[in-house]
Order: structure tokens, then C-alpha cells, then sequence
């Protein structure tokens, strides 16, 4: 177990996705963020969160978050990833707060310029009701070329399939 630090977006506070947060989200859960839009500064913020990784020592090593359900299906008895992150909107400290909820998504982003693309991305819910959006992987390097959002909007959702972090 180690700790990572990460940028996600912020895009807002709302009850639990998951309502049984030590089972994984059901279909209904997972497509409940299908239509999540959030437009401008206020709605979509960048955020710095250190949270807690686990490692692999498998065939596909590296270190991931993870929720407690995730690793209880394989057998594993560990802590869930926590967090400790600014209040993108108060400017506190959010301390100790627990990874909840994740789904596989296409996203829809708006530039100002009125051009729309799609990307693939996860949307992650911690334990106080914070949601973030995370880029995958694949779309890192075409996300960083965007320097201004107009409005992000959820088109797709999907329970994760496989290995969590191939997204």
C-alpha cells in the first residue's frame, strides 16, 4: 500500500450513487450519472486528492484506488483507498474520506469555441457525496491539449470489466 496524488475534476456533491457501498454499484447506480452535465468554473473544478493505492503483484502490476467491494470479490481483506483533498469549494481540508462508488463513462466536453468531443473517463464518488470525473488512460494525452471547458456531460456508464485500471 502507498499513496499517490492525483488531479481530478470536481464536479459536484449529491447522495450516495451506491447505495450499499461494501457491494458494487447495480446497473441502475451505474447508469444513474448518465446525463450528469456540469457547465463552467463553478460546476466543473480541478482538484488535487492524495489517497491511498494498492499494488499487483500480477500479471498486470502497478497501483490503482479501489473500493472495499473490489477487493472483498477477490478475496482480499484491506482498507478502502482514502483521501485527503481542498474543498474545491470551501478551501477546507476534506480528510479520511473513502472511495464509494465507480463507473466506466463517454463523456461529451463542450470548448468554448462550440467544438464537442468524446472521451472515454470514470466517474468516482467518495464517501462524503464529492464526485470527480478521472480521464482514462487512453484519453490523458488529447484531454491535455483542452485548456478551457465550456461543459462536460455523461453519455455512457458501465460497471468496471476486468482490471480497473485499464481505464
Amino acid at each position: 500500500m502507498g499513496t499517490s496524488t492525483v488531479d481530478w475534476l470536481w464536479m459536484g456533491n449529491q447522495s450516495a450513487l451506491n447505495s450499499n457501498t461494501r457491494t458494487p454499484p447495480t446497473d441502475a447506480e451505474i447508469q444513474s450519472v448518465v446525463g450528469l452535465t456540469r457547465e463552467g468554473s463553478k460546476e466543473i473544478i480541478p482538484t488535487k486528492l492524495t489517497g491511498t493505492t494498492y499494488s499487483s503483484n500480477s500479471t498486470r502490476p502497478g497501483e490503482w484506488f479501489l473500493p472495499k467491494y473490489h477487493l472483498q470479490q477477490k478475496g482480499v481483506s484491506a482498507p478502502d483507498s482514502v483521501f485527503d483533498y481542498t474543498s474545491p469549494t470551501t478551501g477546507q481540508p476534506v480528510t479520511n474520506v473513502t472511495l464509494n462508488y465507480f463507473a466506466v463513462v463517454q463523456i461529451d466536453i463542450l470548448t468554448p469555441d462550440g467544438t464537442t468531443s468524446s472521451y472515454p473517463a470514470v466517474v468516482v464518488q467518495l464517501s462524503n457525496g464529492d464526485i470527480f470525473l478521472r480521464p482514462s488512460a487512453a484519453a490523458r494525452d488529447a484531454l491535455d491539449q483542452i485548456k478551457t471547458l465550456q461543459k462536460i456531460t455523461v453519455v455512457s456508464a458501465t460497471g468496471f470489466v476486468g482490471n480497473p485500471r485499464s481505464c
